[in-house]
């Protein structure tokens, strides 16, 4: 009697198993879903490229929306139309500032601008004891030569759309032992030497 009952119990969930999984291919077999596909064109998309343009002076460096980082060496600080001081004269025991620049960064990016071959700037024309050259960062020219951080490079970083800074070409002549340069006394020397100025786009905000 037992195992009539149990045999049926058997028989009966095989069934309502069968049942089961052909009514669930029938639901799926029904079910409907809509697709649609369509191709969307990428012509005509336009995506502007930020603009390069780091200045000393007015002057671009390099050329202008150049990809990349630029770098003009100036040989001659006239070539910037570099501002000189007004009065004063070099001599040795004094100290000033040869030129002045203003970098501006006109670029839709942020830039570092590196200012190297500070030490090699010399006058020509003085054989013994010359002066020594530094740069300063002010907005106005600076108090004293030992406000100048003095090294044969210069970075500083500049923000996108207008950052600007102004550097002096500070210039310091020891007062010292006796020379002989008697020949330059009164006249105008130019410099040797030259400094590279090199803009970068800053991989970072400054």
């Amino acid at each position: 009697m037992f195992k009539t009952t149990k045999t049926g119990f058997l028989k009966a969930a095989c069934l309502m198993l069968a049942v089961m999984m052909l009514a669930a291919c029938v639901i799926s077999g029904t079910m409907a879903k809509y697709v649609s596909k369509g191709t969307v064109s990428a012509d005509g998309l336009t995506l502007t490229v930020a603009a390069w343009d780091v200045q000393v002076n007015g002057v671009t460096l390099g050329e202008p929306n150049s990809v990349g980082s630029t770098s003009w060496e100036i040989e001659n600080l006239d070539d910037v139309n570099a501002e000189k001081p007004a009065d004063g004269k070099i001599a040795p025991g004094t100290w000033g500032y040869a030129a002045v620049f203003t970098i501006t960064n006109n670029s839709d990016v942020d830039a570092i601008v590196t200012i190297s071959g500070i030490d090699s700037l010399e006058l020509s024309g003085v054989t013994s004891g010359g002066p020594e050259f530094m740069v300063v960062v002010a907005e106005n020219p600076p108090g004293s030569y030992d406000e100048s951080a003095g090294s044969d490079t210069f970075r500083v970083g500049l923000t996108q759309s207008g950052g600007s800074t102004i550097l002096y070409i500070c210039y310091k002549w020891e007062f010292g032992e006796e020379t002989d340069d008697t020949s330059i006394a009164g006249k105008d020397l130019t410099f040797s030497g030259s400094l590279t100025v090199t803009a970068e786009q800053a991989s970072e905000p400054v």
